[in-house]
């Protein structure tokens, strides 16, 4: 990485941070660019630089967020997927606590993220990523639990997990 690439990154981590300082302290609705800009001690060129809107920096994060959980589960989804409809009920992934609670201690710990993503759904487009979320991986498990089709959710911009405070 050369120096230049350095100064980018570690500019986009303050902003990042001033960023995460802000939704803590207030909504998402109510930060600006300009608060922004100065918790992380840059020009609002800069900001502009890095990001279009807040949404974007909001995104990114909610991004890392997940794909610092995912680093968690296994990567072999043939294996997931199969082991959803083959192992007994008490070991399905995602239910059990080997999975579900760093699931959920991941949620807790950014749970201020977690909300505004739920709550920008639209803006952000993630609403494809839960449809999938609830197709690939909800559905087969209400399915092996017999659970009837008219009781499944139906596609919303997040799981109701994410809803709480």
């Amino acid at each position: 990485m050369t120096r230049s690439e350095s100064k980018y990154f570690a500019t986009a981590a303050r902003m990042d941070q001033a960023f995460l300082e802000l939704i803590e302290q207030k909504d998402f609705a109510y930060i600006t660019v300009k608060e922004i800009c100065e918790r992380a001690g840059v020009n609002r060129s800069t900001f502009y630089l890095h990001y279009e809107t807040i949404g974007d920096l909001l995104a990114e994060r909610a991004q890392h967020i997940i794909d610092e959980f995912v680093a968690f589960i296994p990567h072999d989804t043939k294996k997931f997927l199969e082991n959803l409809q083959n192992c007994p009920l008490e070991e399905l992934y995602l239910i059990t606590p080997e999975y579900l609670t760093p699931y959920l201690t991941c949620i807790k710990e950014h749970r201020r993220v977690f909300r505004t993503t739920v709550e920008q759904a639209s803006i952000l487009r993630i609403a494809n990523a839960y449809e999938s979320l609830n197709l690939h991986v909800l559905t087969p498990i209400l399915n092996r639990f017999q659970v009837p089709p008219i009781f499944f959710p139906k596609p919303v911009a997040a799981p109701a997990v994410f809803r709480y405070n």
